[in-house]
């Protein structure tokens, strides 16, 4: 059993290309190229950054997202920290032009108030259980401390 292995080792060893150093390297069949490229550009559509927070006031926020390529996305936020409620932000497409990101922003948030955050592309949430990202609105403008 262990010679029949090792034959056959050494017959896919002798038809693969060789490489300046004299190893041996895989070439992977055009077909099989060609099903890892449709699968990754229809089920890989990936969170690459964020959710990132800022311009945060009393009411508002902005979020940054940027996805792999072309996704729609929007976000689940809430003040639940399970986000067992919450509301869900505006819906977006990102698009090559602007780096497949988009700034998404909040608004009629509660003051000083933290909020719980999660990421949906493609109609997924990014995240499945907490603990979700999260951010704390400022107190209101002009209120005493």
């Amino acid at each position: 059993m262990k010679s029949a292995r090792a034959t056959s080792l050494r017959q896919l060893r002798s038809r693969l290309p060789k490489t300046i150093g004299g190893g041996r390297i895989f070439v992977f069949p055009l077909g099989w190229l060609l099903l890892h490229l449709t699968v990754s550009s229809t089920l890989g559509q990936t969170l690459t950054h964020g959710p990132v927070v800022g311009r945060v006031t009393d009411s508002t926020a902005n979020v940054f997202l940027r996805a792999s390529q072309v996704a729609t996305v929007a976000v689940r936020y809430g003040t639940d920290p399970n986000l067992t409620t919450y509301q869900v932000s505006d819906s977006f497409t990102t698009s090559s032009t602007s780096d497949f990101t988009k700034i998404i922003g909040l608004s009629g948030l509660t003051p000083e108030q933290t909020y719980y955050l999660n990421p949906v592309v493609n109609g997924v949430p990014k995240r499945t259980a907490p603990p979700y990202p999260s951010f704390r609105t400022f107190p209101m403008v002009g209120s005493a401390r």
